[in-house]
């Protein structure tokens, strides 16, 4: 998501993108979000992205949610219902954008989907789904 964001702020100006990304009690969840804010660093997006780890009342997130434009639900691989993340996504009323995993077949006419799973095909699905101003 991170490098679809980066290839994003070349053609879009004045984007922000708000990382809702709770830390679970492993070290692989401290490692990713490390990982995470090490690569925004890296790639100098500081100002123009916010990573919250922090896990969130349900309230807060939806709070979090409406604010935005488009959210993107970028899974590479999982075996996880969809079914909470997707409620959560429609309720708001703004485009839900998903990575086209096999998974997500029974929303399919809820949510729009990215070509594939590469920065490229994300940052294409978003260029496609955030409302023009």
């Amino acid at each position: 998501m991170i490098e679809a964001f980066k290839l994003l702020t070349k053609s879009v100006k004045d984007v922000h993108l708000l990382m809702l990304d709770a830390e679970y009690p492993a070290p692989a969840s401290a490692e990713e979000i490390n990982r995470c804010q090490e690569l925004i660093t890296y790639k100098q997006l500081d100002k123009h992205i916010t990573l919250i780890s922090d896990f969130l009342e349900n309230e807060q997130s939806l709070g979090y949610l409406s604010m935005a434009d488009c959210l993107v639900f970028p899974y590479q691989a999982t075996q996880e219902s969809s079914r909470a993340a997707v409620r959560w996504g429609i309720t708001t009323g703004k485009p839900v954008l998903w990575t086209p995993l096999a998974i997500f077949d029974d929303v399919r006419q809820a949510v729009s989907f990215t070509q594939g799973y590469v920065s490229l095909s994300i940052a294409g699905g978003i260029s496609k789904n955030v409302p023009k101003s």
